[in-house]
């Protein structure tokens, strides 16, 4: 763990990794991402806005690992994802962006994996 953030910011990263179930490989990514971005150093608001746009490129990630092993089609993973209840259009018929996908799988995610 980086040892100079702020007890509030080790707060929020602790939460992170146990709300998203962060190995040891993703713990040490997202150390390295608050090191290379400097975001120890930043207000809370940076601080955590650079966090989570972090997770949501790990979940996009996890996946499209998740949906290539199956060998899912584009119209089969956007089936599979409106089964969780999460729509992947708006109601004008356009794609929604994968970070308000992701963030709306988010705490479905478990149900994804089974």
């Amino acid at each position: 763990m980086i040892e100079i953030l702020s007890k509030r910011k080790q707060k929020y990263r602790s939460k992170i990794i146990s709300t998203y179930h962060f190995n040891k490989l993703d713990q040490k990514n997202l150390d390295r991402f608050v090191c290379c971005n400097q975001l120890q150093k930043r207000e809370f608001s940076l601080f955590k806005a650079g966090i989570e746009g972090f997770v949501s490129g790990v979940l996009s990630g996890r996946i499209m690992r998740y949906l290539g092993m199956k060998g899912t089609s584009f119209t089969e993973a956007c089936l599979t994802i409106e089964q969780l209840g999460v729509a992947v259009k708006n109601s004008n018929g356009d794609f929604r962006k994968i970070s308000e996908i992701l963030n709306d799988i988010s705490d479905k995610w478990n149900k994804i994996c089974r």
